[in-house]
Formats: structure tokens, sequence, C-alpha cells
């Protein structure tokens, strides 16, 4: 009987937490989208520090601004790893998150990627593997 009373009290403040939440659906959309937002304006902010980076490794090749350009790459990958989990089962996302997210270029282009690779369907030359072709 002790034990019904021990775990009867949490059960019940359970029971009355447990609709307040289900019944609260649009803050939980609402904080989704902030956090989505968020993550998507610091991923802009850092892309533009990115692409100044860039363009000034451009201007000034040299390893200090290699240096740069790579660390501001790696900086800006952070806050947009974060989004990819919106993502899954988003379809909106999905529509145009290859164009964010993209290579310019197959990965069977540079190296070698198994004969199955589903690239080769889109891109002539996404099994060319450059790294080991003689010519």
């Amino acid at each position: 009987m002790r034990i019904q009373g021990m775990l009867g009290a949490p059960a019940s403040l359970l029971a009355l937490t447990v609709p307040a939440m289900a019944a609260d659906r649009a803050a939980i959309v609402d904080t989704y989208a902030d956090i989505a937002q968020a993550g998507y304006e610091d991923s802009l902010v850092l892309a533009r520090d990115l692409q100044l980076a860039i363009d000034t490794l451009i201007a000034a090749p040299s390893q200090d601004t290699l240096d740069a350009a790579r660390a501001a790459w790696r900086k800006a990958r952070d806050p947009y790893m974060q989004t990819e989990v919106f993502r899954f089962g988003n379809p909106v996302v999905d529509d145009w998150e290859g164009k964010v997210n993209a290579w310019p270029l197959d990965e069977g282009l540079i190296d070698y990627v198994d004969a199955s690779y589903f690239g080769a369907e889109e891109n002539a030359q996404a099994q060319l593997n450059v790294i080991a072709n003689p010519t």
C-alpha cells in the first residue's frame, strides 16, 4: 500500500501536466520556429564573414589569408550543422536545402567513389576521379 501511495502522487501530478503541455501546441511550434530562425540567422552572419575571408584570400593569397579563410569556414559550419536537424521530415527545408549546402561538383570528380554512386546519372563527370586520372 505504501508503494501505491508513493507512485500515486507523481502519477496524479503527471496527469495534471500532460494535458497542459498538449494543449499548448502553438507555443511549441513557435519555439521550434524561433530556434530554427536563430540558427539560420547565425549561419547567415558567419557565411558573410566567410565570404569576406574568401574575398581577402583571392585578393591577397598568402598562408595567413588561407588560414583565415579555413578558420572562417570551420566557424561558419558550427551553426549551420545545428540547423541540419530541421531537414528531417520537413519538405519545406528539403526543397531549398540543396541550394544552400550543395557542392558545386560531385565528390567523384575529385576522388574515387563506388560505381553505384548516384551522381553519375546526373553528371557525366561524377566519376572522373581527377586525383587518380593520369590524363
